[in-house]
């Protein structure tokens, strides 16, 4: 099993709980770069390390850093969730420099369910943010999703009626894929 995980995917499948609840269940570090309106890259210290990935495709300085605080911490391995908008960046470089060390997985979901357990989410958090900015920064992302070197990472975070999976049916799926 990889020690990293990287968690993406569309706004409102759930990419922060599952992070956490799977770092807790692996006992492993999560770091969540979705940290709007501040950008946990910073926020975490792994600035020069990212931008060595994002510009170069050089993974292994952000997959050492990030292993590294962990283990600081008593972690064997880390789960990174990342905003939704992070998709629409990614090159097919982006995708393969991070599966030499780390597992991705891309949550979707339909559109409306997304987005209802957005507006559901920023209601429980006192954000308020609205439809137009869900589908401002959410609409393009299925478009990208559906790129030949992410397509393979996509995981459904609904089932067809439009409820969500359960953490547990979830978990188990990202564990036991490739």
């Amino acid at each position: 099993m990889r020690l990293i995980w990287f968690v993406l995917g569309v706004s409102g499948t759930g990419k922060s709980y599952f992070g956490r609840a799977a770092a807790e269940r692996l006992s492993w570090f999560h770091y969540d770069m979705d940290l709007s309106p501040h950008d946990g890259i910073d926020h975490w210290g792994f600035r020069a390390e990212w931008d060595k990935y994002f510009t170069e495709y050089q993974m292994d300085p952000f997959a050492r850093a990030i292993g590294d605080r962990s283990a600081r911490c008593g972690c064997s391995g880390s789960v990174v969730s990342f905003p939704s908008n992070l998709i629409v960046h990614l090159k097919e470089q982006h995708v393969s420099a991070a599966l030499s060390c780390a597992k991705l997985i891309f949550f979707t979901g339909p559109e409306a369910a997304c987005l209802n357990s957005f507006l559901q989410r920023e209601i429980a958090t006192g954000r308020f943010l609205s439809a137009s900015h869900w589908q401002a920064n959410n609409a393009s992302l299925y478009e990208a999703l559906a790129q030949p070197w992410i397509a393979p990472h996509v995981v459904n975070a609904f089932e067809p009626s439009g409820a969500r999976r359960s953490f547990d049916e979830l978990f188990e799926h990202v564990k036991s894929a490739a």
